[in-house]
C-alpha cells in the first residue's frame, strides 16, 4: 500500500512540474500530465480509504462503501418504511376537498377514546377516496351503502371506502346540486364523526 502511494505521488509531482515546462513551450497543458495528477490523485484518495477502513475495523466500526457515494448523498441499502399521519391531529382542513387521514396505529385502552380514533380514521379514509373517485367539477355521490353485515362503507358502485366497527350508524347528505355533502358515523358508544366537504374539517366528539 505504501509503495501505491509513492507512485501515485510521484504521478501527481511529475505532471506539476511538466506543466509549466509545456507552457514556456507554448503546447498548452498536457495530456499526459494531467491524467497523469488525476490518476495520482485518484489512487491516493482510494488508498486513503483502504487504510483508513483498515484501522476502523478492529474497532467494529464500517465505513460506508464508495458506490454510495454517486451524486454526493447517501443512498439508504434498506428497504423503506412506511410513513403515515400523526393520529393526534384528527381535525384537519384543506382546499382540494381531501383531508390528513389518521395513521392506523394501536387503540387507545379506554374504550372510548378507541372508539373516537377508529372512527376518526374510519371517516378521514372514507373522504379521501371520496375525493379520488369524483372529477372535479363533478357531482358527490348521491348516496352511500353499508355491507350487510354493517362493517364497511360502500360507494353505490360497490367500492369499498373504509372500515367501520359493527353497528356505526351512517348518517350521508348531499346539497340540492350535490356539490357539498356531510358524512356522519355514530359509533355504538354513541362516539360521533363528522366531515363536511365545505369546511374539509373532521370534528370528533364523545358522549
Amino acid at each position: 500500500m505504501v509503495w501505491i502511494t509513492g507512485f501515485a505521488a510521484m504521478a501527481i509531482w511529475a505532471g506539476l512540474m511538466a506543466i509549466p515546462r509545456y507552457r514556456r513551450a507554448g503546447r498548452g497543458r498536457s495530456v499526459l500530465a494531467n491524467t497523469g495528477i488525476t490518476t495520482g490523485i485518484a489512487t491516493i484518495a482510494v488508498m486513503a480509504y483502504a487504510f483508513t477502513a483498515i484501522s476502523l475495523a478492529s474497532a467494529n466500526v464500517a465505513l460506508p462503501a464508495p458506490a454510495h457515494w454517486i451524486g454526493g448523498s447517501v443512498v439508504s441499502s434498506g428497504a423503506a418504511s412506511p410513513v403515515g399521519v400523526v393520529p393526534a391531529g384528527v381535525d384537519s382542513t384543506t382546499d382540494s376537498g381531501t383531508v390528513q387521514v389518521p395513521a392506523e396505529t394501536s387503540l387507545p385502552s379506554d374504550p372510548i377514546e378507541a372508539e373516537r380514533v377508529e372512527l376518526a380514521q374510519s371517516i378521514g379514509l372514507a373522504t379521501v377516496l371520496i375525493g379520488q373517485r369524483t372529477q372535479a367539477d363533478a357531482a358527490w355521490p348521491a348516496s352511500l351503502a353499508i355491507t350487510t353485515d354493517g362493517t364497511a362503507l360502500l360507494l353505490p358502485d360497490g367500492m369499498q371506502l373504509t372500515t367501520i366497527p359493527p353497528g356505526t350508524q351512517v348518517l350521508y347528505s348531499t346539497s340540492s346540486d350535490r356539490r357539498e355533502y356531510s358524512l356522519t358515523l355514530i359509533g355504538p358508544s354513541g362516539v360521533t364523526a363528522t366531515f363536511t366537504s365545505s369546511t374539509g374539517v373532521i370534528e370528533t366528539s364523545v358522549p
